[in-house]
């Protein structure tokens, strides 16, 4: 007779259905996970990912030493392998750069991402260079380092974990802001879906757990309030401090983790934080802190921090179960309440904000509308060159009325009274102060045309430039010498005598030489204040449009911002309806879980039963029935609701 295979045991069947006596739960959680929003489905786990922890803290807290030592590292050996993974960073920086995995090597050497074997300083060289690549800001925030430590160092006696994906994050609050900003993404990548969180600092420095704290640097995925069910909050170095030592001797006080533990919610309690469930606090004491404790700390404290650390281990191997995860749902009730309180608190900001911008827009550009009109009135004041030409036309009239009135007439020939030489000469003398002061006299014109006094201001300062000079004197020298020499008269006393009428003709040439001078620098003097006056009018017209140029734009630029405002604030308000709608259909959602899961575990219950009656094996049917009432049990026990019973197998 052929040997065929061997029959089936029980306990080997039995370790075959372990799976399926699992897959209606998770299948039913992952239907309800889908049915979520994506802003609460995102806080959530899938039902078949890898079962992930997550380590979380400050720098210089101890987090990959404590993870170390749950892996099963010899205490004698923690500082070497600490030494080796902080790969020469100086104290009070984090010896992790990225998100790292530590595993047990299947040999006796380190590697990086099941490289090839690599010695100590190639290793440090490795992580050098990771850390130089974060603080440059070239590392995504995706990347994740598996690191195999050789075997030598691990205790062969240790109680080992379960072999779960454990995350060292990179300490919290570096010094570098590139490595600060990629701890920042790292941190709200991974923890929102953490099976558990280690949630680490040290215990004199419990502020750090502040919750709205974390939130407002950003790291609102630490905010343990939210899913503490899923946080593990560590103070280390607890045992370091002198207090701890007087707390342990005190007479008659009997020294339990449950007091420890009231012990650290009192001192949270004093920074102003409510503190978690008393099981999610674990004030531990390791590595060095600890060997360094006087013996009789250690002797005290001993027996708790042990309790302590294996309380702390069966919280991660729970973790480990795929099912621990369903406990995170009623989780996703308190996501969706704490989101919705943020979503309605970022909408008052942001509407407070948009109306305080529109308000400030509103008043700039009534400013700026103000301004335009402004300018405007002043380029139609300024008016155009025509207004310039009219002004000196009658600064021109002006000057040929005073020419006309002002200027002395030359005597008459008949004139005795004029047959002097000293009358003659003190006559050319007025007259030439009689032809500047028809200049000076145009300074009192009175005229509604601004330019009128702006070519007067300039024409009167270069033309007495020319009197202070008595450049007019020049047409009468020949005249004066002519008179002074000889002195005395040779006038005839009653009637005009040939030389008098030749002088007098002469003084009337020099008159009128002196007068067509004059008339020709005034012309000469108004056209260049004329011309001046054009081009500071086209400079300043093209100054004001272009300032009303830039008026406009910024007008039309506040206009187009406002309306864009507008249409943003419309969307985001609808953004934010949206997400209170889904919100609130989380809250509900998240209330009918039980029932969900009720309802999923009793159509397993009638499946089984079902198969259970078409058995024709006496050993499976038994097996079948063992399976459903350890199932039933099983979910009756993990959670508060009775989710079935037997009665569903009948």
């Amino acid at each position: 007779m052929a040997m065929g295979k061997p029959a089936p045991t029980l306990q080997s069947l039995w370790a075959k259905g372990e799976r399926a006596r699992k897959s209606w739960a998770l299948n039913a959680y992952e239907h309800f996970r889908m049915e979520l929003s994506t802003w609460t489905q995102c806080q959530l786990p899938e039902a078949k990912s890898e079962t992930t922890i997550v380590l979380c803290g400050p720098t210089q807290v101890g987090k990959t030493t404590l993870l170390l030592e749950l892996l099963g590292v010899s205490t004698s050996e923690l500082k070497n392998v600490s030494d080796t993974l902080r790969a020469g960073q100086p104290v009070g920086t984090s010896s992790t750069s990225i998100p790292m995995i530590y595993h047990e090597s299947a040999d006796e050497h380190w590697r990086l991402d099941n490289s090839t074997p690599l010695s100590v300083d190639s290793l440090k060289d490795a992580l050098k260079t990771i850390r130089q690549h974060v603080e440059a800001g070239g590392m995504e925030h995706t990347r994740v380092a598996t690191l195999y430590i050789p075997r030598r160092y691990f205790d062969p006696d240790r109680h080992a974990l379960p072999r779960v994906r454990i995350l060292d994050l990179p300490g919290i609050h570096p010094q570098n802001q590139n490595e600060a900003e990629f701890v920042r993404s790292v941190a709200q990548k991974y923890v929102p879906t953490a099976d558990l969180v280690l949630l680490i600092t040290r215990a004199d420095s419990l502020s750090f757990l502040n919750p709205e704290t974390l939130t407002e640097d950003g790291l609102w995925a630490l905010d343990w309030r939210l899913s503490p069910a899923r946080f593990c909050i560590v103070t280390t170095y607890a045992c370091k401090f002198e207090s701890v030592q007087i707390w342990l001797d005190t007479p008659g006080k009997t020294c339990t983790v449950s007091s420890l533990r009231q012990r650290c919610a009192e001192q949270l309690d004093t920074f102003g934080i409510t503190p978690p469930p008393p099981d999610c606090l674990f004030p531990l004491d390791f590595g060095d802190s600890w060997a360094n404790a006087p013996a009789r700390r250690r002797e005290l404290a001993g027996p708790l921090m042990n309790e302590l650390r294996q309380e702390l281990c069966e919280r991660i191997a729970n973790a480990a179960d795929p099912l621990g995860r369903l406990h995170h749902v009623r989780d996703a009730f308190n996501i969706a309440v704490k989101l919705d309180s943020a979503a309605l608190m970022h909408l008052n900001d942001a509407q407070r904000d948009a109306d305080l911008a529109m308000r400030k827009r509103k008043s700039a550009l009534n400013k700026y509308k103000k301004q335009q009109e402004k300018r405007k009135k002043r380029l139609v004041e300024i008016g155009d060159e025509n207004s310039i030409s009219n002004a000196s036309h009658e600064v021109r009239l002006e000057f040929e009325k005073n020419l006309k009135e002002m200027l002395p007439r030359l005597p008459a020939a008949d004139d005795t009274s004029a047959m002097k030489k000293s009358y003659l000469r003190r006559f050319s003398l007025n007259f030439q102060t009689a032809l500047w002061r028809c200049i000076s006299r145009l300074e009192s014109l009175d005229s509604d045309n601004e330019y009128t006094s702006k070519i007067l201001t300039f024409l009167i300062a270069e033309l007495r430039e020319k009197e202070n000079n008595d450049d007019a004197a020049f047409f009468f020298e020949e005249f004066i010498k002519k008179i002074d020499s000889p002195i005395f008269d040779n006038y005839w006393l009653l009637v005009p005598g040939p030389k008098f009428i030749a002088d007098r003709a002469q003084l009337g040439s020099c008159m009128e030489k002196a007068t067509i001078w004059l008339r020709e620098r005034f012309a000469e003097a108004c056209n260049r204040a004329v011309k001046v006056q054009k081009n500071a009018l086209k400079q300043q017209q093209t100054r004001m449009r272009r300032g009303l140029q830039r008026v406009q734009a910024r007008i039309e630029q506040l206009e187009g911002d406002g309306a864009a405002q507008q249409d943003a604030m419309m969307k985001q308000a609808k953004e934010i309806a949206n997400l209170r709608g889904a919100l609130a259909a989380d809250r509900q959602r998240a209330s009918e879980f039980d029932e969900i899961l009720r309802a999923a575990l009793r159509k397993d219950l009638r499946a089984r039963r079902d198969a259970m009656i078409t058995e024709t094996v006496p050993t499976k049917r038994f097996l079948q029935l063992i399976e459903a009432v350890t199932i039933s049990y099983r979910f009756r026990e993990r959670f508060t609701t009775l989710l079935a019973s037997t009665e569903d197998l009948q």
